[in-house]
């Protein structure tokens, strides 16, 4: 999508040039004045718009270059953050898996389960279990 937004940019700009220089040779062309005078102007008038035309791009290329570095920096962000919550969320699941495979072990064995005095069991412990779940 911003490729294409750029494109269209761009594509807008150098018709607007394009346009403006066209529309300048025209009026050049069909203005009264002698040949030397009239191919004097269409120098100058091409002159000039070749250095808007660079001058365009080149700003067009530095802000292309801006916003491809803001998005290659919002898009390392984004990832680093996404295996960060994915690091987190495998680590709560194991925890839970693990604590379902002991219980189903004990209880499997025949005896019962401990069970575990509150103090015992910290905030984060649950947490973890309430995560998982």
């Amino acid at each position: 999508m911003d490729e294409e937004k750029r494109g269209n940019s761009l594509s807008i700009i150098t018709a607007f040039f394009m346009g403006g220089l066209i529309g300048s040779v025209l009026g050049l062309l069909f203005a009264p004045s002698s040949g030397k005078e009239t191919r004097a102007r269409i120098r100058e008038t091409s002159a000039d718009a070749k250095d808007r035309t660079v001058e365009t791009a080149a700003r067009t290329k530095e802000l292309t270059t801006e916003i491809s570095e803001i998005a290659k920096e919002k898009a390392a962000e984004l990832l680093n953050q996404g295996k960060e919550r994915l690091t987190e969320v495998t680590g709560n699941f194991k925890s839970a898996v693990d604590v379902s495979k002991q219980a189903f072990v004990q209880q499997r064995e025949g005896s019962e389960i401990q069970s575990v005095e509150e103090d015992d069991v910290g905030e984060e412990d649950i947490e973890v279990i309430e995560e998982a779940v």
